[in-house]
């Protein structure tokens, strides 16, 4: 995460906050973490997991399971996007710009 912050070009007081943040949320938590933040199940069933976002911005890659657990793929949305349904065909999210409040 350090690195990718920085190379995209973040000053160093803000990378160190970012770290700090981090470093405080995992002492907040016992035992292993899973490796998604957030997830929703759509009308078929799949399950679409969310990375944890690096940021704080929402997830953008979502991996999507099928019922039996099987890797169906992966699904990448816009990075100000949040999940609100998932249709057969269609997919309902928001999208925020920088004068809507932060979720």
């Amino acid at each position: 995460m350090e690195e990718a912050t920085r190379s995209r070009g973040a000053d160093e007081a803000f990378v160190t906050a970012q770290l700090r943040e981090l470093e405080e949320g995992l002492d907040r938590h016992e035992g292993p973490l899973p490796d998604w933040d957030s997830f929703h199940v759509d009308r078929q069933g799949n399950a679409w997991l969310g990375r944890y976002p690096l940021l704080a911005q929402p997830p953008g890659a979502w991996r999507v399971l099928a019922r039996d657990g099987t890797f169906e793929g992966w699904v990448d949305l816009p990075e100000v996007a949040y999940i609100l349904d998932i249709t057969d065909d269609r997919l309902l999210a928001v999208r925020l710009d920088e004068l809507d409040p932060p979720w």
